[in-house]
């Protein structure tokens, strides 16, 4: 990977600058989970592969993915740059939560964890 990694990454420096070599780890990452998760799934829990996919990365990232694009559109512009971290945080907040809420594993262990928590705070009450 590293031999790959670093001509591609001195090319997209040298063209388009910090952006590029953003560019180049998002693709680099989105390598090893699509196509390094598939050889490992081929040899370790083949019958899982399409469930991992689907339920535990599809429906997260289309949640959280769709949550982003639908803020970027409906959110006005805001012009100072406190606000603008602000809104990013926010938005990045409620992804996270929209992606967790997707993830079944994830959901039912938070459910779990909440009505422990509610058990524990209606005790203290």
């Amino acid at each position: 990977a590293v031999v790959i990694l670093l001509p591609c990454l001195i090319w997209a420096i040298g063209v388009y600058g910090v952006i590029g070599a953003a560019c180049i780890w998002i693709l680099v990452n989105m390598g090893f989970v699509l196509i390094g998760i598939h050889f490992m799934h081929r040899r370790l829990l083949p019958q899982q592969k399409l469930q991992w996919y689907v339920q535990d990365v599809g429906l997260p990232f289309c949640g959280a993915f769709t949550l982003t694009v639908l803020s970027r559109w409906l959110l006005a512009p805001i012009g100072s740059f406190v606000g603008t971290i602000v809104t990013v945080t926010f938005v990045t907040f409620l992804s996270m939560v929209a992606a967790s809420l997707l993830a079944s594993h994830l959901r039912r262990w938070l459910l779990k964890k909440g009505i422990i928590l509610s058990q524990f705070i209606m005790q203290r009450g």
